[in-house]
């Protein structure tokens, strides 16, 4: 009796055992899951935001689920940068557009968006590429140059103008004068 109890046991352990493979085998055949960064956004400097779109297609037709998506920002080690959390609901497609802050501090090189999509029907994950780039000191000073370029052409219009503003006050009391004689001759 113990062997019969052993052999239902084990064979319910198969059974299960194959069912979830299976239908993690089928999860990867009927969903697909996708990570793309637009061109404009494959090289970034570090303080700005990385924006990316998540395509989801689900094969299997099944009627609407909600689904955690989880963003994930890796740097060149594997080292967690920046992570976000969305939980979206989805039928047959989806698309969805998201973004990540690249930290100030974080330095250049290659570094990677995961995104893992947990559903009731399994997990799938994919992932993108993207440079940091370190921040271009260069603006800055161009920025500065500029505003002392400003500052200078603005004194000088100040230099400049105080005599031709002399000669339009003398100009005016001249006017003045000339028409007031003018009106006392009358």
């Amino acid at each position: 009796m113990k062997k019969s109890t052993l052999r239902v046991f084990f064979s319910v352990i198969l059974l299960v055992a194959s069912s979830l493979i299976l239908s993690s085998i089928c999860l990867a055949e009927t969903s697909n899951l996708e990570v793309d960064i637009p061109s404009s956004y494959h090289s970034m400097q570090a303080g700005q935001d990385i924006w990316f779109t998540i395509k989801f297609l689900n094969l299997a037709n099944q009627d609407r689920v909600d689904v955690t998506l989880k963003f994930d920002m890796l740097d060149s080690k594997g080292n967690l940068v920046a992570t976000n959390t969305k939980t979206v609901a989805v039928e047959t497609q989806a698309s969805f557009v998201a973004n990540l802050d690249v930290p100030t501090t974080e330095k250049s090189g290659e570094h990677l968006i995961m995104v893992t999509m947990t559903s009731p029907s399994g997990v799938s994950s994919a992932r993108a590429s993207f440079i940091v780039t370190e921040k271009d000191s260069r603006l800055t000073v161009y920025y500065i140059a500029g505003a002392i370029v400003i500052i200078l052409l603005v004194i000088f219009f100040i230099i400049k103008s105080k005599p031709l503003l002399r000669k339009m006050t003398l100009r005016t009391k001249v006017d003045k004068i000339v028409k007031d004689k003018l009106k006392d001759q009358k």
